[in-house]
């Protein structure tokens, strides 16, 4: 099955995110700038998935699911490197 960020993004996306940027908020606007570009299920999906996430992570203390830790859970079914890319890359 395809991830929720398509094998066709994965290059845009990662790209914005490896870009210098001024600030947290200038990062933010690029990586909402990239997302926008999905499908609108895909976008969709996303989003709400980033919510529920981001509200999993409030009660850290409580669940041990840091942001670290949900993206080594949740990471490989987001966005997954397109065949040709090396595991080093």
């Amino acid at each position: 099955p395809e991830p929720i960020v398509p094998k066709n993004s994965y290059d845009n996306l990662l790209n914005t995110c490896r870009t210098a940027h001024g600030s947290k908020q200038d990062l933010e606007n690029a990586v909402f700038n990239a997302v926008s570009k999905l499908q609108s299920p895909n976008r969709e999906c996303l989003s709400l998935l980033i919510h529920f996430l981001r509200e999993v992570a409030q009660f850290e203390n409580y669940n041990k699911m840091t942001p670290v830790n949900l993206a080594t859970c949740f990471a490989p079914s987001l966005l997954r490197a397109p065949d040709d890319v090396r595991p080093e890359q």
